[in-house]
């Protein structure tokens, strides 16, 4: 009879074993958390690797690695960061330039000054700015071949019966 009720048990046994492992694998295992930290200025990913990332605000930039379980690129509209065994960047300078046309209408030139407007927009995101440089290939041509020169004494004056024209720029922003 003790040797039945051993033969029961030796088919139990890894049965119970088993069930005993299953049960400590998702029961009894700690529990892993990885927390990310956000505003409106930066977005810090959780990381439970061995440690590592990339961490930045619009006044620095911080990346470090000690492992980690996915690797690559990755990006929004705000960053660009990557991860893995430090992962490098290149910053990509972007800059945008819009001109509101290519062309200048003055209408019919008669003895009255005539004034237009233009409007040049730039955007970048290089660190140390930029320089928009304005210059003239000659003077003021019109379609026909006709020219009017530049203003001589640093102002439009349509009283003396001179033709000429000028330029004048401001910043904004």
């Amino acid at each position: 009879m003790v040797y039945n009720k051993f033969k029961k048990m030796k088919k139990i046994l890894p049965i119970l074993i088993a069930l005993y492992l299953v049960f400590s694998i998702f029961y009894l295992a700690p529990t892993i958390h990885a927390f990310g930290s956000s505003s409106t200025n930066y977005n810090l990913e959780g990381e439970f690797g061995i440690f590592g990332g990339a961490k930045g605000s619009t006044n620095y930039k911080l990346t470090d690695t000690g492992g980690g379980f996915a690797i690559g690129f990755g990006s929004s509209a705000n960053y660009g960061t990557g991860s893995g065994f430090q992962y490098v960047i290149a910053e990509v300078r972007e800059l945008v330039f819009i001109i509101s046309t290519t062309s200048v209408n003055l209408g019919a030139l008669t003895g009255t000054p005539t004034s237009t407007s233009h409007t040049i927009t730039v955007t970048t995101n290089a660190h140390d700015g930029y320089q928009v440089t304005v210059i003239e290939d000659g003077n003021l041509r019109t379609g026909g071949g006709d020219t009017i020169t530049d203003v001589s004494d640093g102002e439009v004056d349509a009283a003396g019966g001179d033709e000429e024209y000028g330029l004048a720029t401001s910043k904004s922003g």
